[in-house]
Formats: C-alpha cells, sequence, structure tokens
C-alpha cells in the first residue's frame, strides 16, 4: 500500500516577453498510511534570492472529519542556505504540517516569482511520479506575446490551446495516473513516464551556441595557466601525453563540489582563476580548466553538454533540461573526457553514457552521440589457486586484474578505508563459504597510469563437509564482481520498463588441489551458450589431483529494452546456476 497519495497538482504559469516569469502553485496530499503522515509533515522548497522570490498564499489540513485547520504561522518559516555574498544566496521556504492522520488532506499554495532569465531562457517540464498515485496534474500556461516558445509531449498529457487577448494560452492535463512500482536496474522515468515540455530554444544547437558564450569570459590565457600547463607537461613526447598528464592533473587535484547561488552558478562555470584558487569544481568547472589548460599547449577541445544518468531517451522538445553535466571532447585525439573522478582514467567513460547524445559547446553549436560502449572495454579477470584438506580447511591465493569501470571499481576498493585483512574479510564474508584473508598487494590506486589489479591469500576453516563423500562449489575467493551479483537484475516474470546492465566481459579460473584420499566422482556438465543478451561458458576438469574451473560471460550492451528481458534472464540464470554447481567427491 502507498503512504500517501496526490489530488492535485495545479501550475497557473505567466511567462512574460523577457523570459522571466511567476508560478502559482497549489499542491494537495491525502495520507495514507501513518508512514505517510512522517513523510508529509514537512514540505520545504529552496529558491535563489539573487534571481527570485516565493511567498505562501495558504497552508491547511483537512482532518478525516472534514475540519479544515490553518498551518500556524510559526510552522512556517524561512531559512538560509547559505551563499558567497549577501546578494547570491540560497534560500529555502519550510511548512510544517503538524499532526497528520491517515485520511488527513494537505494543501498548500504559493507564488514563485523568477525575476532574471535564465541564462538557458525558459524551460519547463511536467511529469508525473512513478510509485505515486496522482489524482489531478493541471496546468495553465499563459505564453509571452512577442517571444516565441515551442512545446511537445508523449504519453497520457493532453494539450489545447487557446487565445487569451493578444496572447496564447495553453492548459495542460493529466487525470488518473496510477501507482506503479519501480523495476531492479530500470532506465529512468524520464524516459518510461508520460512528460510534457516547454522552451524558448529553438534547437540543439542553440543550446551549445548559449553554453558557448556565456563561457567565454570565464577562460582566461594567463602567465599563470601557461606555467602549469608547461609544468605538468614536462616529459610528455606527444600531444597524446600532454593530453594525459594534464587530465590526470586536474582529475587528481581539482575536487568535485557543486555549489550553486544562483542560476548562472547552475548553468555556467566560474572564472578559471577561481577553480584553481579554490581547489574545487563541479563537472564544468573542472571541464572549463581542462579546457584550458590544453589550449595553452595547443591542444584544442570542447565542452559536451549530455545527461549522465539513466535516461537514453529525447525530450519531446530540445531543452537544456535534458542535460544534467559537461564532458570535454578532444578532436585531435577522437576522446571524450570525463575527469570528475581521481580514480577514474584518461578516456574513461561510465556505463550510463554510452550511446548517448551530447551537444557540444562551439560557435554553431554541433550534436554528436557518444561512442556505444562495448564488452571488451570493461574486462574483469580472476585467478584462485587453493587447496582443500580432508578435514574441510580451504585456503588459497587469488589475483584479481580489471580495465574500464571495472577497473576504477578496483581502484576505489584499493582507495577505500580499512586494513588490506578488513577488506579481504568483509569479501568473504558475504560468501557461503565464509573465511578471512589479506589484500597484500595491489596497484596504488590513484596510479592512472597502471591496470590496476591486487592478489591477496584467504582461508576458510570450515568451508565444506566431508565424509565418505563430499560435495564442494568453486570458491570465490576475493572475487568482487562474483556472477551471483547478477540476481539484482532479475524480475519476477516480464519487464515493463527498459533496463540497464553496462556491457562487460568477465573471465574466472579457479585451480583447487585436491586432499590426496579424495577423487571427483562427477562434474557438472560444461555450457557454451550465445544469445543476443551476450554469451556464457564454463569447463570442467581434473588435471591429476587438480580440479580447474573455468568461466566466461559477456554481456553485449549496457541498455535492453523490456522485450530483450527473456534473452538476457535465460544467460543470467544459467550463470548462476553454473557457478552453485555442486562437485561430488568420494574417498578413495
Amino acid at each position: 500500500m502507498q503512504d500517501y497519495r496526490s489530488l492535485l497538482s495545479d501550475y497557473r504559469i505567466d511567462i512574460r516577453d523577457d523570459l522571466t516569469y511567476t508560478r502559482t502553485i497549489t499542491l494537495e496530499y491525502q495520507v495514507m498510511t501513518p508512514a505517510g503522515a512522517e513523510a508529509l509533515q514537512k514540505y520545504h522548497y529552496s529558491y535563489f534570492s539573487e534571481n527570485e522570490s516565493l511567498k505562501v498564499l495558504e497552508a491547511s489540513i483537512t482532518s478525516p472529519d472534514g475540519k479544515v485547520i490553518p498551518v500556524e504561522n510559526d510552522n512556517i518559516y524561512e531559512q538560509d542556505l547559505g551563499g558567497r555574498d549577501q546578494e547570491r544566496r540560497s534560500r529555502e521556504v519550510v511548512v510544517i504540517f503538524s499532526q497528520l492522520t491517515p485520511g488527513s488532506v494537505i494543501r498548500l499554495k504559493f507564488d514563485h516569482e523568477v525575476n532574471k532569465k535564465s541564462p538557458m531562457g525558459f524551460n519547463m517540464a511536467l511529469q508525473p511520479e512513478l510509485e505515486l498515485e496522482q489524482k489531478k496534474i493541471y496546468a495553465t500556461i499563459l505564453l509571452p506575446e512577442k517571444t516565441p516558445l515551442k512545446w511537445g509531449h508523449r504519453g497520457d498529457f493532453t494539450v489545447k490551446e487557446s487565445k487569451k487577448g493578444k496572447r496564447k494560452e495553453l492548459v495542460v492535463t493529466m487525470e488518473n495516473f496510477p501507482y506503479q512500482e519501480r523495476e531492479l536496474h530500470m532506465v529512468s522515468t524520464d524516459d518510461v513516464l508520460p512528460m510534457f515540455a516547454i522552451t524558448s530554444l529553438k534547437s540543439w544547437q542553440e543550446i551549445g551556441q548559449i553554453y558557448y558564450q556565456s563561457s567565454q569570459d570565464r577562460q582566461h590565457d594567463s602567465e599563470e595557466i601557461r606555467a602549469l600547463a608547461t609544468e605538468i607537461t614536462q616529459g610528455a613526447k606527444s600531444p597524446r601525453e600532454e593530453a594525459v598528464s594534464i587530465y590526470n592533473w586536474v582529475a587528481q587535484n581539482i575536487n568535485y563540489l557543486s555549489l550553486s547561488f544562483n542560476l548562472e552558478d547552475m548553468l555556467v562555470p566560474h572564472p578559471v582563476e577561481d577553480i584553481l584558487r579554490h581547489g574545487y569544481g563541479d563537472c564544468k568547472d573542472q571541464a572549463l580548466l581542462l579546457q584550458t589548460l590544453l589550449k595553452a599547449r595547443g591542444i584544442v577541445s570542447k565542452p559536451a553538454l549530455v545527461s549522465w544518468s539513466n535516461s537514453y531517451k529525447d525530450w519531446p522538445v530540445a531543452t537544456s533540461m535534458q542535460f544534467n553535466h559537461v564532458l570535454l571532447y578532444v578532436p585531435q585525439l577522437k576522446t571524450w573526457l570525463n575527469p570528475v573522478s581521481p580514480l577514474s582514467p584518461f578516456g574513461l567513460l561510465d556505463y550510463s553514457l554510452s550511446g548517448k547524445r551530447v551537444v557540444l559547446a562551439t560557435p554553431e553549436g554541433e550534436t554528436e552521440f557518444l561512442p556505444a560502449m562495448k564488452p571488451g572495454q570493461n574486462s574483469y579477470r580472476v585467478e584462485n589457486q587453493s587447496e582443500l584438506f580432508k578435514n574441510g580447511f580451504l585456503k588459497g591465493e587469488t589475483s584479481i586484474t580489471g580495465t574500464g569501470i571495472v577497473g576504477e571499481q578496483v581502484r576505489e576498493l584499493l582507495a577505500s578505508s580499512g586494513s588490506g585483512e578488513w577488506k579481504a574479510s568483509n569479501l568473504l564474508s558475504a560468501t557461503l563459504i565464509g573465511g578471512f584473508g589479506n589484500i597484500q598487494q595491489g596497484t596504488p590506486a590513484y596510479d592512472l597510469t597502471r591496470q590496476p589489479s591486487y592478489q591477496g591469500i584467504w582461508h576458510s576453516p570450515h568451508a565444506f563437509q566431508l565424509g565418505r563423500e563430499g560435495y564442494i562449489t568453486t570458491a570465490p575467493g576475493l572475487d568482487f564482481k562474483d556472477v551471483m551479483a547478477l540476481r539484482a537484475y532479475l524480475v519476477d516474470g516480464k519487464r515493463k520498463f527498459p533496463f540497464t546492465v553496462g556491457p562487460r566481459n568477465y573471465h574466472w579460473e579457479h585451480r583447487m588441489t585436491l586432499p590426496e584420499n579424495y577423487r571427483v566422482v562427477r562434474l557438472p556438465d560444461n555450457l557454451q551458450v550465445d544469445n543476443e543478451a551476450g554469451s556464457y561458458t564454463s569447463h570442467y576438469r581434473v588435471d591429476g589431483n587438480e580440479l580447474v574451473v573455468t568461466r566466461q560471460i559477456v554481456i553485449k550492451k549496457n541498455l535492453y529494452q523490456a522485450d530483450e528481458y527473456p534473452e538476457f534472464e535465460e544467460l543470467a540464470y544459467l550463470a548462476i546456476n553454473d557457478r552453485r554447481s555442486i562437485i561430488a567427491l568420494r574417498r578413495r
């Protein structure tokens, strides 16, 4: 049962010719459970005081018996969230709805005034929430007389146009949107839910043009920049080596930190000298500094706006709201850079950036698509050498290597807090055989020039019970990407929504020396399956007194449609069940 539901979301929006606007918003929610009462007791809405103002017009509670109780003034207040100075500040209006019970209805009405145009003009979207029943979503939008806007919608929204004097009015509605549960690893709700979007932007290219123009004065060719670029690239013998050195320096010396205190902070990078002085910045700041340092060495690059999320579908109109991240493209090297993590090497992009539309910030504005990631770019290899004793004691050594996203995850493990013993024992505690161990060595986590890897030892005092007969499985050792993790992608029956996995190529080799007085009497069948989702192979053999098991799984792509799920499900269950396969031993 859901904890609360939305009875009304009503937006009255008056857009002026200069693209400033006023929104009057009315919200009504009904409490369904005690947990819903707790969730709805505090409503907060933030805004930028330099560009915006907010005023609560009405706040009330209707009790289950129909009595309307206004919210006391003491329970409506503002708080300062901080800022650069007295002008540029982030503030928040808070409304407390006290003594809610199941059946209560809260009502809130407020005016939101935006008195300065955003660098990207006017952009707005309406969309229901997935895990919330919504009775009515209603928007009345009064369009400017002289400034043209574009709009589009998909799904169950209806849009009606009419004349309002010299202006045009849009009425956007959707009713009776049902509660729907989220699926594991599904795409962003932006891709699957109804949406209405409206914008003053004419095209994707205009987004790139605006970003280019608004960020030009933030990039300066100074003596400090040239000296720093020269120092960073000492010893580099080619433009690529120079670019790698500069990328590594930015990724590992400029901490990611996002601070926004006005509309410009959200859409325009800070001046490059401020980024250097503070030693931190968000994605657009890091991309700008990287671009400036590359330029000082004669390497041209272009900022690229993208959606770094599980959203893969374009919005109904070309709007800046589709994008939440900035990369940097180096045409000379045909390489996309994402310098936000000190553990992410040159040219590595996340799974959720695979194949995405990007808008390049250039004088003309350009659109491109990021390359689709392939399985071989994210490889993982596990080598386990273990020995089983007749009392069930198992000890072993593990070697792990990774590339691409998996390599970054290896670095994250090595960089995380805790000793090698703590990390190893933590990995082993989650396995069926348990045990204890120590990660004895690994590549330095922040050395982006070396392939990430680690090695360690481990033991499980009571891994298996061996009598006249014994039944064992392969032990994962210090494997941190056990194929059993694929269970998290499986659902009961059909999928409703597309889902993401991440292309990968994983390989395991297990070698187990058996007790001399035991022999293998049954091995699982070897497997070899290849379908549209990927492939899986396993091979079992006995070499003298050593059991040798090899397995490999390939996930072909990142994004799967709902009707592709049966192929993925077949592959995942095959791998999971094979991982749990039993090897039978008998005492000689």
